[in-house]
């Protein structure tokens, strides 16, 4: 079994990322599939070398995690897909459908925020792939954890609220060239907001989400079970009408996914 340290390699460009395929080739597969290795301290180096690890090859593998030497969790991987994260000290239903990617997110941000020694073993395990719409794409996973914030934060955004939002409005460019899903009556005022919204963005005054990266965001309550968010980045948004309580909790994990506490062990 092939002992190594584990980085964030995938996350380099240019040369690294061209030196790490040239590097797959030359593996023989048993040796990318069987390893052993110690993750960084930093949480959100060890994020990165969980992706990493995820996108290593198209073999089914099981990594299992340990925090000082006590197991930890474990991840399925198939086809360079995400297909379970089981972390020992929690139980929890297997996520379904949209719910799936924000999931697997929350967890995997759970185990590298674990203190102490965190190190994984790479195995094969028989090949049982799932569909598809089962599994999550390292694509998706860094959107849902923050990376690349400027060019997916609306992405992961939508990710996160489809699930909960009883009407949604996304746009590109202009608001007018929009995607709507949800009861229509809700859709005049998702579409005023959202144009004011759009108008304002970068130089209003209304009162932002914080750490949600490069977006501006506001929440509005319509009532003690309804509120109203819109964000925009860049000729990218969203407006959305969600369930007061389920929309806040929402709100928190978009913005604390990529705030800078996580840019740093504690």
């Amino acid at each position: 079994m092939t002992r190594t340290a584990l980085t964030d390699r995938p996350f380099a460009s240019g040369q690294t990322r061209l030196d790490d395929v040239l590097r797959r080739f030359a593996t023989p597969a048993d040796r990318l599939v069987r390893k052993r290795g110690t993750l960084p301290d930093d949480p959100r180096s060890r994020l990165k070398a969980l992706l990493r690890e995820i996108d290593e090859t198209v073999l089914p593998r099981r990594i299992e995690l340990h925090v000082n030497g006590k197991r930890l969790a474990h991840l399925s991987v198939f086809n360079r897909r995400l297909a379970s994260v089981e972390i020992a000290a929690r139980s929890a239903p297997v996520p379904q459908g949209g719910i799936i990617a924000s999931d697997f997110a929350e967890r995997l941000a759970e185990i590298a925020a674990t203190r102490g020694t965190l190190t994984c073993v790479t195995a094969r395990q028989p090949d049982q792939q799932q569909p598809a719409e089962f599994t999550c794409s390292v694509g998706r996973l860094r959107a849902m954890l923050g990376f690349d914030a400027q060019l997916c934060e609306i992405d992961r955004l939508t990710e996160i609220m489809r699930p909960i939002a009883i009407a949604r409005l996304s746009w590109t460019g202009e608001p007018a060239q929009r995607d709507f899903s949800g009861d229509k009556i809700w859709r005049p005022l998702l579409e005023d907001h959202a144009r004011r919204f759009h108008s304002q963005a970068g130089g209003r005054k209304l009162d932002r989400l914080p750490r949600a990266g490069q977006a501006e965001g506001i929440a509005i309550p319509l009532s003690s079970e309804q509120l109203l968010m819109v964000a925009c980045l860049a000729d990218r948004g969203m407006a959305a009408i969600l369930p007061h309580d389920a929309g806040l909790k929402a709100i928190v994990f978009w913005q604390t996914a990529n705030s800078p506490e996580q840019e740093s062990p504690e």
